[in-house]
């Protein structure tokens, strides 16, 4: 039978029906009759299916982010493919499906490529016949560089963490044991897997290495990584660069580097004891210190000539590329001096304690503000970092390599005459990502660090010295309080009549310092009075005209300011009988 042929109303279907017989013609004529699942009609008195080809979504809006939670979420392996069953029993909620077919899953913003692709099909799709892997919670992550410290951090599991925080009320743990990780970027595991490990309920899945024709299921998929904790951008439609005067919770970031510390069970160096160690820095491959040894000697010497009492000074080379995790961040635990050339080891600078100095190094003409996210981290308001950087203001000093590959900073493949402009350049300006020429032949040049550092690393201590973590302490819980202070709104307001002025008084706001506040008053009445005035007490007098005679109705609204913020209006009305 053709569908469209014969279609009987179901209210009328049903009463001509009685008997089982009736019931299952019913359910065949729904069933293979009307093939489209939208000419069904919704069952608006049944309870919501828990069927596993049902999928639902909540999303909403949260710091410029799409977050979502998707219940009965399948990923096609063949195709690479996100799948949602929709039928009449889907839940979608704050989001209509055609806005995330291309859904977003990195803290990176700008960037078209790092999302998930979404197929919405009917729960009779043919798909539903391959054979199913399921799976519990999964949050999906695209990792946006998975092979560099500084991004696994700045743009994966610091983002995660604040996430975290905000999905299990700053209970992390549980969402930790909630979630499994998984990794939707199509990348292997890498060197810094065991950083991804410790946010995952168990080994992250890599969904992109099931070539079969199973469809991977899981009972709840999460997306959406807020972006509130990050400080710098790399260059994504506008030049690279710090995100502006940037506010981040401070109390979330010591959680995060206390958890890293406690997963992979950092403790102080013991073995330390007596010394002050300084952490130098190494690169092997590119972008090296040519005098090392001497850097060495003059970092001794300033801090000898700024701190004489301290004898003991232990120097500790360090390289990402040869130290393990856990001997890294043990270094980093034991302490507050920080030097190296500009790269991605330098982000362990976020798990120093406040007062700490970090000295960062750049190759010639390469400009501090326009490329270090530790410079815009050191900036952010609590930090606690004592932020130096060093140029080499000599370019005799600089040993580029023009034979090198391309994206190490080779010019070999170029035309000579643009050769010789990007050679005579100077300066770097603030480039967008991510392939320019004279960047790359700069930023990877090695460098002879001349006495000039000295200067700058003097110039830390002496800060440091002064550093007061008592101070800094207070004057970081002023700031929260003057971040998010708002006065609150006054109360009570009562009006009187005496001798022919109007007095209205209230309540001063709970929050407030008396002496400091300041209140705007504003009246209209059904005499066609009307006018504004400002008090520094909780109280006006108003004299009011001989004319004004008989029942007076006075519209009134109260607000205060302190500290340059204003409370909400209160508004009161009052009745008065003039004689």
């Amino acid at each position: 039978m053709a569908q469209g042929v014969f279609q009987v109303p179901s209210s009328l279907f049903w009463i001509l029906c009685s008997t089982i017989i009736c019931h299952f013609m019913h359910e065949y004529i729904s069933r293979y009759i009307f093939q489209d699942i939208s000419l069904l009609p919704p069952q608006r008195h049944a309870s919501v299916s828990r069927s596993a080809n049902v999928s639902s979504v909540w999303c909403h809006s949260i710091d410029s982010v799409l977050r979502c939670n998707f219940k009965n979420l399948c990923y096609a392996a063949k195709e690479n493919q996100f799948i949602f069953f929709l039928t009449g029993e889907s839940v979608i909620s704050g989001v209509n499906m055609k806005e995330i077919k291309s859904l977003p899953v990195s803290s990176v913003a700008n960037h078209n490529l790092l999302s998930i692709n979404l197929a919405v099909v009917s729960n009779r799709n043919a798909i539903l016949n391959r054979h199913r892997i399921n799976h519990g919670s999964i949050f999906l992550l695209w990792r946006f560089k998975w092979d560099n410290i500084m991004h696994v951090l700045h743009d994966d599991l610091i983002p995660l963490f604040f996430t975290y925080a905000s999905l299990c009320t700053d209970d992390i743990e549980n969402c930790i044991r909630r979630y499994r990780l998984g990794f939707v970027d199509g990348g292997d595991a890498g060197e810094l897997a065991e950083w991804y490990r410790v946010f995952s309920n168990s080994d992250p899945l890599f969904l992109h290495q099931e070539r079969s024709d199973n469809l991977i299921c899981f009972d709840e998929a999460q997306t959406g990584l807020l972006r509130s904790s990050s400080w710098f951008q790399y260059g994504f439609g506008r030049p690279q660069g710090p995100l502006g005067k940037k506010y981040i919770n401070q109390k979330l970031m010591y959680q995060f580097t206390n958890y890293i510390f406690s997963r992979f069970d950092v403790q102080k160096n013991h073995n330390v004891v007596g010394y002050k160690p300084v952490l130098l820095f190494s690169r092997r491959l590119n972008r090296r210190i040519l005098n090392e040894d001497h850097l060495k000697t003059m970092i001794m010497d300033s801090y000898h000539s700024v701190i004489p009492e301290t004898s003991k000074l232990l120097i500790i080379s360090l390289d990402v590329a040869a130290n393990d995790t856990k001997s890294i961040l043990s270094a980093v635990h034991s302490s507050d001096i920080m030097v190296g050339m500009h790269g991605s080891a330098m982000i362990f600078s976020l798990f120093l304690s406040p007062g700490s100095v970090v000295v960062e190094l750049f190759p010639f003409g390469i400009i501090p503000q326009y490329v270090s996210p530790i410079k815009a981290w050191a900036e952010t308001e609590g930090s606690g970092i004592i932020y130096k950087s060093w140029e080499n203001m000599k370019e005799f000093n600089s040993f580029p390599h023009p034979d090198a590959p391309p994206l190490l900073g080779g010019i070999h493949h170029l035309p000579v005459a643009e050769q010789m402009a990007i050679k005579n350049a100077k300066l770097v300006p603030a480039v967008e990502c991510c392939h320019n020429s004279l960047y790359l032949y700069r930023i990877f040049q090695d460098t002879v660090v001349d006495l000039d550092f000295s200067k700058v690393f003097k110039q830390a201590l002496l800060e440091k010295h002064k550093f007061s973590l008592e101070n800094f302490t207070e004057n970081y819980s002023n700031r929260e309080i003057m971040l998010h202070y708002f006065p609150a709104p006054v109360s009570n307001i009562i009006c009187s009549f005496e001798n022919r002025k109007l007095v209205i008084s209230w309540q001063p706001p709970i929050n407030i310092n008396i002496n400091s506040t300041l209140y705007k008053v504003a009246v209209v009445s059904n005499k066609d009075l009307q006018f504004t005035t400002e008090s520094s007490v909780p109280n006006i007098t108003v004299p009011l005209q001989t004319t004004l005679l008989g029942n007076v109705d006075f519209d009134i609204w109260i607000k205060s300011v302190a500290q340059k913020e204003e409370s909400t209006d209160v508004y009161a009305k009052c009745h008065i009988h003039m004689p």
